[in-house]
C-alpha cells in the first residue's frame, strides 16, 4: 500500500462514519420534528446545497457549462428528490420509522421493475427471486399496519410513491 492511497483512505473515513450516522438518524430525527414535511425537506434540500457549495465552487466552469438539455435533466432530477423528501418525511409522520424504512428499501426493486419496463433490460432469475421477498415482506408490513389504523397505511403508501419517486 503507498502513502496516495493511505492518506486517501484517511481522507474519506471520517466524513464516510458522518453520513453514516446522519442517514440512520434522519428518519427518527424527522419523526421527532413537529414541523411539517414540506418545510423538512425544504431544509433538507437547502442544507445539503449549501453543504455542497464549497465542493461545487472549484470546479465553477464545469457548472456553467452545463448544457440546456443537461439543465432540464437536473433540474428534474431535483425535483423528483424533493419529491421523494416531501413523501418519504410525509410517511414517517403517519407510520413508524420501521415501516417506513424497510419500504424504502424496496427502491432498488422499483429500479429494476423500471429498467425492465423502460429500457427492457434482462436480470437473473436470484435477483428476481431476491425482488419477490421483498414485495413478500412490504406486504407484510402492509399488513400488520392495517390493524394500527388507515394514518399507518396512507404512511405506508406515501413511503412506496417516495420510493418511485426517488
Amino acid at each position: 500500500m503507498d502513502m496516495k492511497s493511505t492518506a486517501q483512505k484517511k481522507s474519506i473515513a471520517l466524513p464516510l462514519v458522518i453520513s453514516i450516522i446522519a442517514i440512520s438518524f434522519s428518519a427518527i430525527i424527522v419523526k421527532w420534528s413537529n414541523a411539517p414535511a414540506a418545510i423538512l425537506s425544504m431544509y433538507r434540500m437547502i442544507f445539503a446545497a449549501v453543504f455542497m457549495l464549497p465542493f461545487m465552487l472549484p470546479r465553477k466552469k464545469e457548472f456553467l457549462s452545463i448544457q440546456r438539455r443537461d439543465w432540464f435533466f437536473l433540474c428534474m432530477s431535483g425535483f423528483f428528490l424533493g419529491l421523494h423528501f416531501v413523501l418519504w418525511f410525509g410517511s414517517l409522520k403517519l407510520t413508524t420509522v420501521a415501516s417506513s424504512t424497510i419500504i424504502i428499501a424496496l427502491q432498488p426493486m422499483v429500479s429494476l421493475l423500471g429498467g425492465f419496463l423502460i429500457f427492457r433490460e434482462r436480470t437473473t432469475l436470484p435477483a428476481l427471486l431476491t425482488m419477490c421477498a421483498a414485495i413478500v415482506g412490504a406486504l407484510m408490513i402492509g399488513w400488520g399496519d392495517i390493524g394500527h389504523s388507515q394514518e399507518a397505511i396512507l404512511g405506508d403508501i406515501l413511503s412506496f410513491l417516495s420510493v418511485i419517486a426517488v
